[in-house]
């Protein structure tokens, strides 16, 4: 993985990441991978897609810039603290 990708990695809850490792690395198919997480197989396909998706926004985000806000950023630290938390920790 490239940095972008990295840092979109680390943005994902565990379950989300569980989802696309399963998928993308071992090759399990959907019902495999619910089974595997312990979830119904309609919640799994739920985890598995807003994976994707948020891997690919924050991909494309981190692509065109390095971090949420530039270093030089007007806003007060706590405020971009909490702004970066939720977004990335959603």
């Amino acid at each position: 993985m490239n940095e972008a990708q990295t840092k979109a990695w680390d943005c994902l809850k565990e379950n989300e990441k569980q989802s696309l490792f399963l998928q993308c690395s071992e090759g399990k198919s959907s019902w495999e991978s619910g089974n595997i997480m312990g979830v119904t197989h309609y919640k799994y396909l739920e985890i598995r897609e807003r994976a994707n998706k948020f891997f690919r926004m924050f991909t494309e985000f981190f692509t065109k810039y390095p971090a949420i806000f530039r270093p030089d950023s007007p806003c007060q630290s706590k405020f971009r603290d909490y702004i970066e938390a939720s977004i990335e920790g959603r």
